[in-house]
C-alpha cells in the first residue's frame, strides 16, 4: 500500500545523508509503518465521526492499541488485509457499544470474561513476529500490567456511574479477547 512510497522517502534520506544506504530496509518499513498507523488513526476517528460517536472511537484506540501492542493476537497477511479488519473491529465496537446496554453487570461481566482470556492466552506471537523467552516474559507482564490498569479505570468509572466509558473500554477488552483468540487458534 505504501511501500513505494517509504522506499522513495527512505531513498531520499540517503540521498541527503540522513541514513546509512545498509539501513534502507529498516527505515523503509519503519516509515511504511507509520503511515499504515497513521491511516488506522485517520480513519477510525472519520468512523466514529460518521458514527456520531467519536469519543467512543477515541476511547477504543486508547484502550486496544496498547495492549494489543503487547498481547498480540491475529494478523493479517497484507497491509490492506489489516487495515480493512481495522475498519471492521471499529465498526464492530461502535456498533457493539451503541446497542449493548449500560448496564453495570453487563459491564462486569463483559470485563471479566475478555480479561480472563486475555490473561490466560496472552502474548500471542506469529509466524511474522515470533518471540523468544525473555520476550514472551515481558509481553506477558507488560500485557497484564496494562489490562489490570483497564480493570481499574473500568471499576472507578462504575464507582462514579460513568457506565457508558466503562462498557467502551469493556467492549475493546473483549474484541482484543477475540482477537487473541484468533491468533491463538492461527499458530
Amino acid at each position: 500500500m505504501f511501500s513505494k512510497l517509504s522506499g522513495n522517502i527512505a531513498e531520499q534520506l540517503i540521498e541527503n545523508g540522513t541514513i546509512d544506504s545498509k539501513d534502507k530496509d529498516i527505515y523503509t518499513y519503519g516509515i511504511e509503518q507509520t503511515f499504515v498507523i497513521f491511516m488506522n488513526l485517520v480513519t477510525t476517528l472519520l468512523i466514529g465521526l460518521c458514527f456520531g460517536m467519536l469519543w467512543q472511537s477515541i476511547v477504543f484506540m486508547a484502550i486496544y492499541l496498547p495492549l494489543r501492542s503487547f498481547a498480540g493476537g491475529y494478523h493479517a497477511s497484507t497491509v490492506l488485509r489489516c487495515y480493512l479488519v481495522g475498519i471492521f473491529l471499529c465498526i464492530i465496537f461502535l456498533l457493539l457499544s451503541k446497542y449493548i446496554p449500560s448496564v453495570d453487570n453487563i459491564i462486569i461481566a463483559i470485563t471479566l470474561l475478555a480479561s480472563i482470556i486475555i490473561f490466560i492466552l496472552a502474548p500471542v506471537e506469529t509466524s511474522n513476529k515470533p518471540l523468544d523467552q525473555q520476550e514472551l516474559s515481558v509481553y506477558k507482564k507488560r500485557t497484564r500490567i496494562i489490562l489490570l490498569s483497564d480493570i481499574c479505570i473500568i471499576t472507578i468509572l462504575l464507582a462514579f456511574d460513568l457506565d457508558s466509558i466503562a462498557l467502551c473500554i469493556g467492549i475493546a477488552l473483549m474484541i482484543l479477547s477475540f482477537m487473541v483468540c484468533l491468533g491463538k487458534l492461527n499458530q
